[in-house]
């Protein structure tokens, strides 16, 4: 049996190994001191956490690495590469060989790189948990919110599954100049990534689909019935009102988000136009309360809101009963409106032109022409209705694909404006707002 305490048999053992076993266990050899990082010295130092962003990037990256396949990870793991010097001098000690020891025989009696990672990082005591739960406290007390963080490195502590697919995409989004901007920014981008997982958790009704490699846009069909669009609609909302639930994010059983969903899911499930405006009521009050403080910014809360979002759309374009009731308040809404209204805003949803895919290009066309026509129609008004119905999937498909197009909506002047039309899939507010 190797001794893990003896330099000269440490480095013979680990030289038989794969790389990616090296790796691994390198990883979490350096997981077992983590807290160390978040807790420097001087604990009262404002600056500890932005300097534990290498430690983090590191981390991340070399627990990432034995999954990919991907190049890119691989290079940044040789980058990251003091996490395994790390490791190697942590694992000289007492406590970290008798660890080390452990996950080698793990490895010697045939457990993959992957079922080593899924193990809890200490077999039985831990000698570092008073350090990670003053570790944890400084995390939860920062400013910028660690709680991906605490997550992420409990689910190690624990041998709890980790979301190997989302934590990879972190690591390739992320950059290392990005982590030089400190946790706010990290934090942040991060945030955004979560939340498309969150809001993926679930499947969906007929959407937009994005390919990555044409950066396009296309009509996706799924063909389901009318009960089960409203029941995978009910299930996604309800999954993910009990993710946001959990959050700190002021979402609780006395909000109005949570008694407007539970009535939906109790009430109202034969409903689906009574669905539909409860869903409205909901997305409304989740972002009048980000802006006057009721709700916080939170990855599961903006899951919460891609979610409500998502199913209105789904609803307005795939359940006959909603569709024919939006029909009727289309049609009035064209009655009232203006050629110039509509020129105006046909321009504000100008972001998606380079987006198109040709299906969804030609569509758009056609139904835009009708659109902008001055006299109402049975055709302009369902061609209205699926304009503005595909604009909504498209704007709820890049929130979550986090593409260029979208993230320019969200930072424009004309922001409010434009969100009325691509959220709810209709255009009454909007119309009503340029004095229609």
């Amino acid at each position: 049996m190797t001794d893990f305490s003896n330099d000269d048999e440490r480095l013979a053992w680990f030289k038989k190994q794969s790389r990616e076993v090296c790796v691994a266990m390198a990883a979490r050899t350096a997981l077992r001191v983590f807290p160390m990082a978040v807790l420097p010295e001087k604990t009262a130092d404002a600056q500890k956490l932005d300097l534990t962003s290498a430690v983090k990037w590191a981390l991340l990256i070399s627990s990432v690495a034995p999954n990919s396949s991907t190049e890119e990870i691989r290079a940044a793991t040789a980058t990251a590469d003091f996490a395994t010097a790390f490791a190697a001098t942590a694992a000289a000690s007492a406590d970290f060989a008798a660890t080390t020891a452990t996950d080698a025989t793990a490895i010697d009696q045939g457990a993959t790189f992957s079922e080593l990672l899924a193990m809890p990082l200490w077999p039985d005591e831990n000698p570092q948990l008073k350090n990670w739960q003053k570790a944890r406290k400084t995390l939860e007390s920062d400013p910028v919110d660690q709680s991906f963080w605490i997550d992420w490195y409990q689910r190690f502590l624990d041998g709890q599954p980790q979301n190997w697919e989302m934590l990879e995409e972190i690591a390739l989004s992320v950059k290392k100049d990005d982590w030089e901007k400190g946790s706010a920014h990290v934090n942040g981008m991060i945030a955004d990534i979560q939340a498309k997982y969150i809001s993926e958790s679930l499947p969906q009704a007929d959407t937009l689909d994005y390919d990555p490699k044409s950066g396009l846009f296309e009509i996706i069909a799924i063909k389901t019935s009318e009960e089960k669009i409203v029941e995978a609609s009910l299930s996604q909302i309800e999954f993910a009102l009990s993710v946001a639930a959990g959050s700190n994010c002021g979402v609780n059983e006395h909000s109005t988000v949570h008694l407007y969903i539970t009535h939906t899911l109790k009430n109202c499930r034969d409903n689906p136009n009574t669905i539909l405006q409860n869903y409205q009521i909901v997305l409304a009050d989740i972002r009048e309360g980000l802006e006057n403080g009721d709700y916080f910014e939170d990855p599961k809360l903006s899951a919460l809101e891609m979610a409500l979002a998502q199913q209105i759309d789904n609803l307005l374009a795939n359940h006959p009963e909603v569709k024919k009731a939006e029909l009727v308040r289309v049609k009035h809404i064209l009655s009232i409106a203006r050629v110039e209204e509509k020129i105006r805003i046909v321009n504000n949803v100008k972001s998606l032109k380079d987006e198109e895919g040709a299906k969804l290009k030609n569509e758009l066309a056609l139904d835009q022409n009708l659109f902008l026509q001055g006299n109402p129609s049975k055709a302009q008004t369902k061609a209205t209705q699926r304009y503005f119905g595909r604009i909504a999937q498209w704007y709820t498909a890049a929130r979550k694909a986090l593409v260029k197009a979208a993230l320019k909506i969200d930072s424009s002047a004309e922001y409010k404006l434009t969100k009325i039309v691509v959220t709810l899939g209709g255009i009454l507010a909007l119309i009503m707002s340029l004095g229609g």
